[in-house]
């Protein structure tokens, strides 16, 4: 206890991680097939109303409570959407049919892109099933996906391709959790000529290696916690320290960061 006193006459700095800062973050490695229909999130099983096959359903990612955003830290691999064209990797094809422009279906939104197709693709839900009316489509190009976050919709798909920034580079883009959402799912939007309703997984090959981090923040924590010497402040019984220097936060200091 002298110990104690000694370190309270001199006053002490305890330095906690800055507001807004990770204090839990769930980090974990997945494999997505080419063959992961994004369309069939949330629903037993994987649709195709444009016929050629309705490929597997997506991956499901189980939230953590009070998550924030997702990150994807890397992504490796290569899928094929025919067998007549080079495989690509979570970034797309530009070769093929070169754009993207397929409708909404069973509650999830469609999605566009200028420029790219068989990118890698995810939809957040709550665990509600999907229903109609899907909300908005998103449509990207290649400047627009140059984000350094993203705030979708529940039940509205987004393109994810590499998690950066750039094209194969960059900084690694977040992806912030809408409201109520519990799952996120991964997969690709495919269809006839990528222009049309969902379907066309049955030639589809490959798989990707995603690793991901759920990250949840800090809730209302000071950038730090002192209690500066001469600070007119006391513990309390349960062993709380109360500032009461104007400059001070107005957190309380747990005495039992110490030890007797």
């Amino acid at each position: 206890m002298n110990l104690i006193r000694r370190i309270l006459a001199l006053g002490f700095m305890v330095l906690l991680p800055a507001a807004g800062l990770v204090s839990g973050a769930l980090a974990s490695t997945i494999t997505v097939p080419g063959t992961a229909n994004i369309f069939g999130a949330g629903h037993g099983t994987p649709p195709a109303p444009d016929s050629g096959g309705a490929g597997t359903l997506p991956i499901l990612i189980t939230l953590p409570a009070d998550a924030s955003y997702i990150q994807f830290d890397s992504i490796t691999g290569s899928v094929i959407w025919d067998p007549g064209w080079p495989s690509n990797g979570a970034e797309g094809s530009t070769s093929g049919y070169g754009s993207t422009d397929i409708s909404s279906y069973g509650g999830i939104s469609g999605i566009a892109h200028s420029q790219r197709i068989m990118f890698l693709t995810g939809v957040f839900l709550t665990d509600a099933t999907p229903a109609d009316p899907a909300p908005a489509r998103l449509s990207f190009t290649d400047a627009s996906t140059s984000f350094a976050s993203l705030s979708p919709l529940l039940d509205q798909t987004f393109y994810i391709g590499d998690g950066l920034t750039g094209h194969g580079s960059g900084a690694v883009q977040q992806f912030y959790v809408p409201q109520g959402a519990t799952r996120l799912y991964l997969g690709f939007a495919d269809s006839m000529n990528f222009h049309s309703s969902p379907g066309q997984y049955g030639d589809n090959s490959g798989q990707l290696t995603v690793n991901y981090t759920a990250v949840v923040p800090l809730d209302n924590s000071p950038t730090s916690w002192s209690r500066a010497a001469g600070d007119p402040g006391s513990w309390d019984l349960a062993g709380n320290w109360t500032s009461k220097a104007p400059t001070a936060l107005s957190s309380p200091l747990k005495k039992s960061l110490f030890c007797r």
